[in-house]
């Protein structure tokens, strides 16, 4: 049988599944508060696009320039959920390099710090004793 390649996936969003942008002012407190003390006075047009849909637990995949805000974007929604009492692993991000895991690293790391979550870094080609440490 023959799929018809113009219909669309079911799991594609309609009007009954469409999430407006949202803005910083309208995030949760805690996250906006965060995104503030990182000097961001507005969210980025991909964060006010993807951040609604993660804040409502939707799976998303999104595809946007380099420096376009994307690591804010599925950031604040992950450190949202994150209760900063609890001493163990509540979130893991996985990348493909070095390089990105330190960059995603050192911004998580920025947001979470005003909500008092503490951020590791992990990747291959160093020993795990100074990654832990530092």
């Amino acid at each position: 049988m023959k799929q018809d390649t113009d219909q669309q996936p079911s799991d594609s969003p309609t009007a009954e599944t469409y999430l407006p942008e949202i803005t910083l002012d309208a995030l949760p407190e805690q996250i906006a508060e965060a995104a503030r003390q990182m000097g961001w006075n507005e969210l980025m047009p991909v964060q006010a696009k993807a951040i609604p849909y993660l804040l409502a637990k939707k799976d998303l995949m999104v595809q946007s320039r380099t420096g376009s805000g994307k690591t804010g974007a599925f950031a604040l929604p992950i450190l949202d959920q994150i209760d900063p009492r609890i001493r163990d692993c509540q979130a893991l991000i996985m990348v493909p390099t070095r390089e990105l895991a330190k960059q995603v690293f050192g911004e998580i790391e920025k947001l979470g710090s005003a909500m008092e979550v503490l951020t590791v870094a992990v990747y291959g080609g160093v020993k795990y004793g100074p990654q832990l440490e530092g």
